[in-house]
């Protein structure tokens, strides 16, 4: 068990014993604060990696290793926050917001690090502990991660951000395609295991499991939903382990798989942390019961697997293999796992075989029309044209429901003087028209009012469509949406005119009495209801983004997520200096800012070596080096100090470099000597010139530069003569400013 395993199993039993002896809201505010300070640390930990390897200030392997380690952290952050949230089930938010802690944005803090939790980031920890393997790691068009292990198994995953644009032009089965596209070329087939729509960023998602004798692998890829680009992929495969326990890990794997695609579709970052929570309560329950597997079959996978697809029911389309496994025990069994591959539909099924003898013990089956044939867009563009053409007004659509085979559209028909329902059932797979019911009733007097059993006015009078109209003119104006009228009675003179308010986050019904001979509005009554959310996602918005802190930047809208009648919008901070994100809480009712958590810090930033090879760009070139003689930071500005190591020039100069944007904010350099100065070549050569001729040659003995000024010592020494001479030459002019010079002989 790793130290870091010991400190998760630690903060564990410490949280349940304080959850035990303390007040329990305090305590699991504090913890979520404590969590949430450390996904927020992640999160800038993982940024900042991935810019400083962008910009080569660090290697591939240093990165690699920072990868693995903020994946392995942030894989204990979220069970350990995952844990918390079951403890915190049945707390009030408002009270948790009054103890500290923002339940929204520890969710959507968590759900930023998730990205380091792929498939590559898991497999990188098996290299730096010693296991082996080799790494590949880019950033280019995402950041991406391949490890090859040493056993043959490939672990990869790349992850880029969508285009933004949340629309679906592109057709599932086009999607498909590019996903297949972009997994690895194996020993096998690549066969869909499950697939979902994330509506919200526009993406579909995709999971598979390598089919192959020889190797076991599972796959999630997701596409763009506009512009057709593969954004992500997660990818690993292994030599097949054979046995039960072999077995028991492709089980595991294969539901990892569903899991990630699952993830991926999940609506906000709640919803995407419950559906992680049931799968990991799925794979804990394959793993307790492949614990003591350990039998010796009589009959090996594939007879069992030959018998099982004799047993599958005859359909349109094609069974393949999604998954199996041999179960423990003494009465063991193999269990295939089937999807069907079709057009319209979509199929699931199980069956059992005996281990022993290789009969069929069990089939289960399920074919239903598949649901992502048809989108709701579509399915509701058909249910509109089979509807008819109301004489006036025009068919407002009222509420829809779905299930695996069927998209089922209630409307209303919204008309002056007529009121009326219709339903219509869509398949969601062919996308035609199962049923259409229409229901229309006039509101003119004379057949409606017969109708309805009650009396037109005497003549002189209103019809209803001028009651309806009288109506309407003296209902308040909703928070959203807008009132529908649902029926016009007439009794004892007096029109009773129902409406219904028909709005997303809000119910309200309404009731008018006119007076049927003089139009007089005799009451009103009116009745508004939330719903979960009075203002309105987009209301929501709004108001959170007139919250946020200005910034050297755009906030960009990440999500809205309504719980608990509270709104809670995230952003990210798209600036060129800063990271950041934020989250408010809005109240859903009234539109009340709850609370604001805006975390912004600087950007990657450079380190104290970079900022100082920023520097040294920005010194003048001398005959010699700048040596740095003194470095501080101060708010975040790195200030040095140098003074060049020159013959022919001296001086000093002092740059400071932003932390942040690696830009130069000053540079105070001054330098004694330019382009004309001579360098010291050149001024022994003027030395050379002002000594005196003779038979032999002098040698250079010393030479110095202070103060401008070379100064030489030669000497010479032969059978006939010797001699000294030092001379000093100007280095700016070339003047001799000294010569001493002896010759004996």
């Amino acid at each position: 068990m790793t130290s870091e395993n010991v400190q998760s199993e630690y903060r564990r039993t410490a949280l349940d014993h304080r959850l035990d002896s303390g007040n329990r809201t305090e305590v699991v505010a504090s913890r979520g604060d404590e969590l949430l300070v450390r996904a927020r640390e992640v999160d800038e930990e993982y940024r900042t990696a991935v810019e400083r390897y962008r910009r080569g200030a660090i290697t591939a392997a240093e990165f690699a290793r920072r990868l693995a380690v903020l994946g392995w952290r942030a894989d204990r952050l979220s069970n350990e926050t995952a844990r918390l949230l079951e403890r915190a089930d049945g707390i009030p938010r408002d009270e948790l917001r009054a103890a500290g802690l923002n339940v929204t944005a520890l969710s959507v803090a968590v759900d930023r690090v998730r990205r380091i939790r792929g498939a590559g980031t898991r497999a990188l920890v098996g290299p730096f502990t010693g296991t082996g393997g080799n790494v590949s790691v880019g950033v280019d068009g995402g950041v991406s991660v391949a490890v090859e292990r040493e056993d043959g198994g490939r672990a990869r995953e790349l992850e880029r951000s969508p285009d933004g644009d949340d629309a679906l032009r592109v057709e599932r089965s086009t999607a498909l395609s590019a996903a297949r596209e972009a997994l690895s070329d194996a020993d096998g087939r690549w066969v869909v295991v499950t697939h979902a729509t994330d509506a919200r960023a526009g993406v579909y998602v995709f999971a598979f499991r390598l089919e192959s004798n020889a190797s076991a692998g599972t796959a999630v890829a997701s596409v763009d939903g506009s512009s057709g680009e593969v954004v992500a992929v997660e990818e690993v495969t292994a030599p097949r382990a054979g046995g039960p326990r072999g077995a028991c890990a492709e089980r595991v794997a294969s539901l990892r798989a569903e899991m990630q695609a699952s993830v991926r579709a999940a609506g906000n970052a709640s919803e995407r942390a419950a559906v992680e929570a049931a799968f990991r309560d799925r794979i804990r329950t394959v793993r307790e019961e492949c614990a003591d597997a350990a039998v010796d079959p009589g009959v090996n996978r594939s007879a069992a697997l030959a018998a099982a697809s004799g047993a599958l029911p005859e359909v349109a389309g094609e069974w393949t293999l999604a998954g199996s496994y041999l179960g423990p025990g003494p009465d063991a069994a193999y269990v295939f796992e089937f999807r069907l591959s079709s057009s319209v539909r979509f199929g699931v099924a199980t069956v059992r075989v005996d281990a022993a003898d290789g009969s069929v013990l069990e089939v289960e089956e399920e074919v239903t029309t598949e649901t992502a044939t048809v989108n709701r867009s579509t399915a509701l563009a058909t249910a509109r044209e089979a509807l008819s053409d109301p004489s006036t007004g025009e068919w407002d659509l009222a509420g829809s429901t779905s299930t695996a085979a069927t998209y089922e559209f209630v409307f209303r028909l919204s008309a002056p003087d007529a009121e009326g329902t219709a339903v219509v059932v869509v398949d969601a797979g062919s996308g035609e028209v199962l049923d259409a019911e229409e229901t229309v009733t006039d509101l003119d007097p004379g057949d409606g009012g017969e109708e309805n059993g009650t009396e037109d006015p005497d003549e002189g009078g209103i019809n209803r469509s001028e009651a309806v109209r009288i109506a309407l003119e003296v209902l308040s104006d909703p928070p959203e949406g807008s009132w529908t009228v649902t029926g016009a009675e007439l009794a004892d003179g007096v029109y009773d005119v129902e409406f219904v308010l028909d709005a997303e986050a809000a119910d309200g019904t309404a009731t008018v009495r006119v007076d049927a001979e003089t139009g007089t509005v005799r009451s009103v009554e009116e009745n508004v209801t939330s719903s979960g959310g009075e203002i309105g996602p987009d209301r929501a918005l709004e108001v959170a983004r007139a919250a946020l802190p200005t910034v050297d930047g755009e906030w960009i809208h990440a999500g809205t997520d309504l719980a608990d009648g509270t709104y809670g919008v995230a952003f990210d901070l798209d600036s060129q200096t800063a990271n950041g994100s934020a989250v408010v809480e809005v109240d859903a009712e009234n539109g009340t800012v709850l609370d604001v958590d805006a975390n912004v810090s600087a950007g990657a930033g450079l380190d104290a070596g970079e900022a100082e090879s920023v520097a040294r760009s920005a010194l003048p070139t001398v005959d010699g080096t700048w040596t740095l003689v003194d470095s501080e930071e101060t708010d975040g500005v790195f200030g040095f100090s140098f003074v060049p190591e020159a013959e022919n020039a001296t001086g000093q100069a002092e740059i400071g470099v932003d932390g942040a944007t690696g830009e130069v904010v000053y540079n105070e350099t001054t330098v004694t000597g330019d382009d004309d100065t001579l360098d010291a070549d050149e001024a022994e050569s003027v030395a050379r010139s002002a000594l005196p001729s003779l038979d032999a040659e002098w040698t250079l003995e010393a030479s110095t530069f202070e103060d401008g000024v070379y100064e030489f010592t030669f000497g010479i020494d032969t059978d006939d003569v010797t001699g000294q001479a030092e001379l000093g030459i100007d280095a700016d002019t070339g003047d001799v400013v000294y010569n001493d010079t002896t010759v004996d002989g």
